[in-house]
C-alpha cells in the first residue's frame, strides 16, 4: 500500500457563519475526490472558530494540494482558507497555503 499524507483544509467559523456552506464545500471534495479516485475525504472536525476538512491523499501530495486550491477557488473559500500538510518529520503540521503564511496552524 502507498504512503497516505494527511491533509487539513481550514476554514474560520465565528457567529455569522452559514455551516450548510462549510458543509457544502466538505461534500464538494469529497464527491470529486470520489470520482477522481486520488484522494478520501475523512470528514471534518470543529474546533474553536475553525471547521477542518481532513484529507488523505497518496504520496507525493502535490497533485492533490493543486486540486483543493482549485475546487477552493471554485467555491470562493480560497482567500478564507488555510492548507496544512502533516509532516512525520516534525510530528507537527505545515501550511501549504497561503505562502507566507506566518500565525502558528493549530487543529
Amino acid at each position: 500500500m502507498n504512503a497516505m499524507n494527511k491533509l487539513v483544509v481550514q476554514l474560520p467559523i465565528d457567529s455569522n457563519t452559514d455551516f450548510d456552506s462549510l458543509l457544502r464545500v466538505e461534500e464538494t471534495l469529497s464527491r470529486v475526490f470520489g470520482l477522481e479516485g486520488h484522494a478520501q475525504v475523512d470528514g471534518h472536525e470543529i474546533s474553536e472558530a475553525r471547521f477542518n476538512i481532513l484529507i488523505r491523499a497518496p504520496d507525493p501530495a502535490g497533485p492533490t494540494l493543486a486540486r483543493i486550491a482549485q475546487l477552493l477557488e471554485a467555491l470562493g473559500v480560497l482567500p478564507a482558507s488555510v492548507v496544512a500538510s502533516f509532516s512525520p518529520a516534525t510530528d507537527s503540521y505545515e501550511v501549504v497555503h497561503p505562502r507566507g503564511y506566518a500565525a502558528k496552524f493549530v487543529l
